[in-house]
């Protein structure tokens, strides 16, 4: 992000020369951020912002003339930590039990959850499930429920009665 400040001094002058500087940060429990004093160029000191231990800071900035000895003001700039995918889902339980209607398609057979600590509603957060094993003859499909991150598992198959002949 860059700042940029103008002064209605002549141009090219002490008078007019804005040196910035930040005079605070929230939180304030440590320095995030440093300012170019010449371009406004606000950067990151860390390359370990972390959206889900603080989600956004708040930053009060001054601009003085006279290379920053002069006459000044201040503006606020808030910053909001982009989430990135960086947490695992994990399923709230180790195991799940379901029992089944014969010949029941299309019924709902389990919701399941996982916790993930990506920001909520986002492409970050929806688990996509899938399985690994088991359902080689394709009797069975999880879908996303995009509103509580649930997967829901459905019988999309049954396997056909065989004729009896007497």
């Amino acid at each position: 992000m860059i700042l940029n400040a103008t002064d209605a001094d002549e141009p090219n002058n002490l008078n007019s020369k804005i040196a910035f500087k930040i005079v605070s940060q929230e939180p304030s429990s440590m320095s995030m951020f440093l300012i170019s004093r010449n371009t406004g160029e606000v950067r990151t000191l860390t390359n370990s912002l972390d959206r889900e231990q603080v989600s956004s800071y708040s930053l009060v900035v001054s601009g003085a003339d006279r290379d920053g000895e002069g006459l000044s003001t201040q503006c606020k700039c808030n910053i909001k930590v982009k989430d990135v995918n960086d947490n695992f889902p994990t399923f709230t339980e180790s195991q799940y039990w379901a029992r089944i209607e014969e010949n029941a398609l299309n019924s709902n057979l389990l919701r399941f959850q996982v916790t993930d600590w990506d920001e909520e509603y986002t492409d970050n957060w929806l688990a996509v499930y899938f399985f690994t094993s088991g359902n080689e003859g394709k009797w069975f499909e999880i879908e996303t429920d995009p509103t509580t991150n649930e997967g829901i598992l459905k019988v999309v198959k049954v396997k056909p009665e065989l004729p009896s002949w007497v």
